[in-house]
């Protein structure tokens, strides 16, 4: 009976450890699977501001872009986020993953910086700036973004305060400071929200060639 009794006990520790080993295996492969879907939507946000991972100085302040949730203090300008979050949705759907997955991947967070304004980039060239004569100019406007900034993109103390100046609208009157400066104007551009900022920006400096 002892022998039976011992016998019994080592199969039931025998086959928590073997559940407890399954379950730690499959919560890995899950989580690698969800950092896998986020890694590439990462890189598909890049591919559209054409940034190559492996040949960019500045990958690591992309990441820090794409982990820093974008926030704001115009109420409109959640009309910004919903477009960066709505990315997602054209990541699944291209790269073949279903947008529950995605979601889940992502853990449902709020739009990012980085999301924010790859969306707001490829709004305008898709809505306004398309122009076959010069091709896709999603980049340009991307990094006339972080120019306006002035982002140095080295995960920095500065680059921190620049982000939350441009929240609060803590920039100059002409937009410098913020995503959008436009040199010269006598318009106060932190009254404006940033989709009106960008259309201001564009009739200053591309006139002829906007189309509506």
């Amino acid at each position: 009976m002892m022998m039976s009794y011992y016998t019994d006990t080592l199969c039931s520790v025998n086959r928590y450890k073997k559940a407890k080993n399954e379950a730690e295996k499959r919560s890995r492969k899950e989580k690698n699977g969800k950092n896998r879907v986020k890694m590439d939507y990462f890189e598909w946000l890049l591919s559209k501001i054409c940034v190559d991972p492996a040949k960019n100085d500045h990958i690591q302040g992309l990441k820090w872009l794409f982990a820093t949730d974008f926030e704001w203090s115009h109420k409109l300008d959640a009309n910004r986020a919903a477009d960066g979050v709505d990315l997602r949705v054209n990541f699944a759907y291209e790269c073949g993953y279903r947008y529950p997955e995605v979601r889940e991947a992502l853990l449902n967070k709020q739009c990012s910086w980085l999301e924010m304004m790859v969306g707001l980039a490829m709004r305008c060239e898709d809505s306004i700036m398309g122009n076959d004569e010069f091709g896709d100019r999603t980049p340009h406007w991307f990094n006339v973004m972080i120019d306006s900034l002035g982002l140095y993109l080295d995960c920095s103390e500065d680059d921190e305060m620049i982000l939350k100046r441009c929240a609060a609208r803590q920039y100059k009157q002409d937009g410098e400071g913020g995503l959008w400066w436009v040199k010269g104007t006598k318009k106060n551009l932190r009254r404006m929200q940033i989709w009106d900022q960008m259309c201001e920006y564009l009739n200053a400096n591309y006139k002829e060639e906007i189309h509506l």
